[in-house]
């Protein structure tokens, strides 16, 4: 079974810290936020 995380304000500050941890885990996780650019070029990067 796959682990799935959702996280919003995933662009900065703790939901980033978070994500970037939990994919280090192994989870796949999908972030919102309302800075959309962020967002995308911190996704690129994992």
């Amino acid at each position: 079974m796959s682990k799935v995380v959702l996280i919003t304000g995933g662009s900065s500050g703790i939901g980033k810290s978070v994500g970037e941890f939990l994919v280090k885990k192994g989870f796949k996780v999908y972030g919102t936020s309302r800075k959309t650019h962020k967002i995308i070029l911190k996704a690129s990067f994992l």
